[in-house]
């Protein structure tokens, strides 16, 4: 691929901003990954906007996790992909270039639930405010939970439901020596789209802002940004979880915080709504389209007390995975195929 021809058109281009994109044709028909790179004409300035992704470049998959010491073989291999594209940088450009948006993300491995049961439950969260929450389908049958707005957004989904049933590209053709359906794998993406959003976690988390790549390229940061989106639209969010019969309910319920006789039967109620298929989130929405905002919040009161009275004995999942998020173990899956023929160290 050469921007030769892409270069010609953007200087006879009247408009002040223009975009070109370049997505390396001939990647299809390789083994490797190569990044997107796009071409910016602003005014008289151009810029080169490079999105990739760090494990497919050194792996060719994003199921194992990098360290900080793969830093230095990621830019080498950045370089070399960029070049086979026609674009020509040097290690210079790359450590210290402008990083406008980040995908922080980890894999976390279930042992006793499947990552769809986890996302069932979850889509029982109260939306959190000016977020827009979607649970979909994807292409390749599995489901994801996404917590949404334009400048940022947290998706959990099925990691290897969407591996295994996707549309087979050359890039994921490794040869697996298990069944990988059998891994049952959550993976958690914390995404800051807009650098405005960047700059404002980064400061939440004592980092400076407008990083370059060496900064963020930082396994500390990446879990402290997937910890800190895990807690904001996950853990506040969730609502007192019970598997009690509806009359053990009541009787629990009338043992921790003996109120009225009316009221033990309403806070039953409410408990069981919540439980449903459709979960606080559903509640919230009805009520909110039928009665004033503040009917809600009055409402929410009484949730919050019965999350500080009722033990959530269905949350067991979210103590492993609350684990794994805080230990940050990369995950190595190289045992799990026969080839790899992008290791560390090669080109």
């Amino acid at each position: 691929m050469s921007f030769n021809t892409t270069k010609l058109a953007m200087e006879n281009n009247p408009a002040g901003y223009y975009s070109y994109i370049n997505t390396y044709a001939r990647s299809k028909k390789l083994f490797y990954y190569y990044p997107k790179v796009t071409i910016c004409k602003q005014g008289r300035n151009y810029n080169l906007i490079v999105e990739f992704s760090a494990p497919k470049i050194i792996f060719g998959e994003n199921l194992s996790e990098l360290d900080n010491t793969y830093f230095e073989d990621l830019i080498r291999k950045l370089i070399t992909r960029l070049n086979e594209m026609g674009v020509i940088v040097n290690s210079k450009n790359l450590i210290n270039a402008d990083v406008i948006s980040l995908h922080a993300s980890k894999n976390i491995f279930l042992k006793n639930i499947k990552p769809q049961e986890i996302i069932r439950e979850l889509s029982k969260n109260e939306n959190p405010m000016r977020l827009d929450v979607n649970r979909k389908s994807y292409t390749n049958n599995g489901e994801s939970l996404q917590f949404h707005a334009s400048s940022h957004e947290l998706v959990l989904y099925d990691k290897m439901a969407d591996m295994v049933k996707s549309k087979i590209r050359s890039i994921d053709k490794l040869k697996p020596k298990i069944a990988l359906p059998n891994i049952n794998i959550l993976r958690i993406e914390a995404r800051l789209i807009k650098k405005r959003k960047l700059n404002s976690i980064l400061k939440r988390l004592g980092y400076q802002k407008n990083p370059i790549l060496r900064d963020v390229f930082n396994e500390q940061l990446c879990k402290l940004v997937v910890l800190t989106f895990w807690n904001d639209y996950v853990i506040k969010g969730r609502p007192p979880i019970t598997q009690d019969t509806t009359l053990n309910t009541l009787k629990n319920i009338i043992l921790a915080m003996k109120p009225k006789m009316k009221k033990a039967i309403y806070l039953t109620g409410l408990l069981t709504i919540i439980n449903s298929e459709d979960g606080i989130g559903g509640l919230a929405s009805q009520l909110k389209e039928s009665y004033p905002q503040g009917r809600w919040q009055r409402i929410k009161v009484d949730i919050n007390k019965l999350n500080k009275t009722i033990i959530n004995n269905n949350d067991n999942f979210l103590v492993e995975i609350e684990k794994q998020l805080k230990e940050f173990q990369p995950i190595d899956l190289s045992k799990y195929y026969y080839d790899r023929r992008d290791q560390k160290g090669t080109n």
